[in-house]
C-alpha cells in the first residue's frame, strides 16, 4: 500500500520535531511512503527543520504555497492544502493523508497499532476517509459534522447554544460507536489527521467558503428543528475540511467515518501555553 502524507507548514517549529518521529513510525505500515511539505512563510526555524528532514529523508518533498497569501487564515490554510493535492494528483498513490504540523494536533506518540486496525481487510471497506479520537480530549469541533449538525456553527443563529448541543450529543455518539467497536459516520471530521482513499477524494478542493448545494436539504432542516436555529445563507470563513468532506459525498458517495480509538497518546505533563490539548 502507497501513502503520500501532506502537512501545511507555517510557523510551526515547536511542533515539527515530534510529528517527524510520528512520520517515520507510520513508514512501517507503509514502506511505499512519500511526505510533501507546504511551506509558507515563518516567523520562527520551521524552513531550516523541514530542509535537515529532506536531507536526510529522500522521499520527502518541499513546496511553496502556490496561493498568494489572503488576510484570512482558513482562505490561506484551504490554498495550501489544495497545493498539496496539485502535488499528489502527479504522485498519485493508493491513499494520502493530511496531518497538521503544528504544536499541539499530533505531537504525541503515535499508536500505529489504531492505524493498523483501520486498515485490516474487516475494516477497509467501512471507510474511505478516517480520522480519530485522541487521548488528551476531541478538539475540532469546527471541522466536524454530524446528524443535525452538519452546518457550521458560528453560522448558525445563536451559535454559542449550538456549540453547547453539539458538545453534549457529540460524546454520546462517540461512545456509542466505541462500546459497539465500530467506525461512527459523520459528514466532516479531521481532528488533526486523516486518511483517505486517493480515488475518492483527489478531485476535490478544499475552500474556506461552501455552496448551499452540498448540503443535503433534510439535514439542514434537522438541523434548524433540533437546536430552535436560523441558519445563515451565505457560508464563508468556515473550516476548510467541510467543503472538502462534502464535495466528496456528493461525488463519490464517499464515506466519512471517525474510529472511537486514540490515534496519540496524551503528554503528560501538558506542555504550557499549547493552542489545543496534547
Amino acid at each position: 500500500m502507497s501513502l503520500c502524507v501532506g502537512l501545511c507548514c507555517k510557523n510551526s517549529a515547536q511542533g515539527l520535531p515530534a510529528v517527524f518521529k510520528n512520520l517515520d513510525k507510520m513508514r512501517v505500515l507503509f514502506p511505499e511512503m512519500t511526505v510533501v511539505f507546504c511551506y509558507d512563510i515563518s516567523s520562527d526555524p520551521t524552513l531550516a527543520l523541514l530542509e535537515a528532514y529532506i536531507k536526510i529523508h529522500t522521499s520527502a518533498t518541499l513546496i511553496p504555497n502556490h496561493y498568494p497569501p489572503t488576510a484570512q487564515r482558513t482562505t490561506n490554510i484551504a490554498n495550501a492544502r489544495n497545493s498539496l493535492l496539485t502535488h499528489m494528483r502527479h504522485h498519485s498513490t493508493d491513499f494520502f493523508a493530511m496531518m497538521d504540523a503544528n504544536e499541539y494536533a499530533c505531537i504525541g506518540e503515535m499508536e500505529t497499532s489504531v492505524l493498523a486496525e483501520v486498515l485490516l481487510p474487516e475494516n477497509i471497506e467501512k471507510w474511505d476517509a478516517v480520522s480519530f479520537d485522541r487521548e488528551a480530549g476531541y478538539y475540532d469541533h469546527w471541522a466536524l459534522s454530524f446528524e443535525n449538525f452538519i452546518y457550521s456553527f458560528f453560522h448558525c443563529e445563536g451559535w454559542q447554544k449550538v456549540v453547547e448541543n453539539l458538545r453534549r450529543e457529540f460524546p454520546l455518539l462517540l461512545e456509542q460507536a466505541r462500546a459497539a467497536q465500530e467506525f461512527l459516520p459523520v459528514y466532516s471530521a479531521y481532528n488533526g489527521f486523516a486518511l483517505y482513499k486517493t480515488a475518492k477524494f483527489l478531485d476535490c478542493q478544499y475552500s474556506s467558503t461552501i455552496q448551499l448545494n452540498l448540503f443535503p436539504i433534510a439535514e439542514l432542516e434537522k438541523q434548524m428543528r433540533f437546536n430552535n436555529c436560523g441558519l445563515a445563507q451565505n457560508l464563508q470563513n468556515d473550516c476548510e475540511h467541510r467543503r472538502f468532506h462534502l464535495e466528496a459525498i456528493q461525488k463519490h458517495q464517499s464515506k466519512i467515518r471517525i474510529y472511537p480509538k486514540s490515534l496519540f497518546k496524551k503528554i503528560e505533563p501538558r506542555i504550557p501555553n499549547l493552542r489545543g490539548p496534547a
